[in-house]
C-alpha cells in the first residue's frame, strides 16, 4: 500500500477525515468545523461534517450555449461557454445543466472512494448537484454538473456549499485512477466538459 492509504475500512467519520486531510492533504483547502455564517450572514453550509465532507463551489462556470443539436458526449466542447461569475450567484434555468468546479482540490488516497450528495438545501428547491465518484488515485478539482428539476429559475451560490462527499474506505484495488490512466486526473480549477 503507498502512504495515502488509510486502514480503517467503511465510511470515514469526522476524527478519521481530519487525520487524512492533515496528515495526508486529502482536500485543499480543508475546513475544519462545517461553517453557515459568513461575517454574520447566513449561507449554506461548508466544511467537515459528522460523516463527510461538504464541498464548496467557486465562481467558474460554464453553460450551454448554442442552436439546438443533438449532443454528444464523445465532442460536446463547442456547446459550453465559459464564465466567471462576479455576482455572489449565478441563476440556473429549468431544465438546464451547468458545470461548475470546487474551491477544493482533492487527493484521493488509493484505498478510498469518495461519492457526491446534493446538499438538501438545493435538493429541495429541484436542483441537483451531482459528480462522478471521486475514485482511488484520482487527482484534482471536482467538476460539479447541476441541473435544475423545477419549473421555475433557481440561484446557485458561488463559495458557499453546494454537495456533500462521503468518502469509504476499503481494500485497495488493483489498478487505481492512475493505473488505469484516467482521462480527468490533475483536472484544473475550472469546470472541464466531457472528454473520450
Amino acid at each position: 500500500m503507498d502512504k495515502y492509504c488509510i486502514e480503517s475500512r467503511g465510511i470515514l467519520n469526522d476524527r478519521e477525515l481530519l487525520y487524512q486531510c492533515q496528515t495526508e492533504s486529502m482536500i485543499l483547502p480543508f475546513e475544519v468545523e462545517k461553517i453557515s455564517h459568513v461575517n454574520e450572514k447566513k449561507i449554506i453550509s461548508k466544511g467537515m461534517s459528522s460523516y463527510g465532507y461538504d464541498v464548496t463551489l467557486d465562481n467558474k462556470f460554464m453553460y450551454q450555449d448554442g442552436p439546438h443539436v443533438i449532443v454528444d458526449p464523445k465532442s460536446n466542447q463547442n456547446i459550453w461557454k465559459k464564465i466567471v461569475v462576479e455576482e455572489p450567484y449565478i441563476i440556473i434555468q429549468p431544465g438546464e445543466v451547468l458545470l461548475g468546479v470546487s474551491k477544493e482540490k482533492f487527493r484521493i488516497p488509493s484505498n478510498v472512494l469518495g461519492l457526491c450528495f446534493t446538499k438538501s438545501t438545493y435538493a429541495r428547491v429541484g436542483i441537483q448537484c451531482l459528480a462522478t465518484p471521486l475514485e482511488p488515485g484520482w487527482e484534482g478539482f471536482l467538476t460539479l454538473e447541476f441541473v435544475n428539476n423545477s419549473k421555475f429559475p433557481v440561484k446557485i451560490y458561488h463559495s458557499e456549499g453546494c454537495c456533500q462527499i462521503i468518502f469509504i474506505a476499503g481494500e485497495p484495488p488493483m489498478l487505481d485512477y492512475v493505473a488505469y490512466g484516467g482521462k480527468y486526473q490533475n483536472q484544473p480549477s475550472e469546470p472541464i466538459a466531457s472528454k473520450v
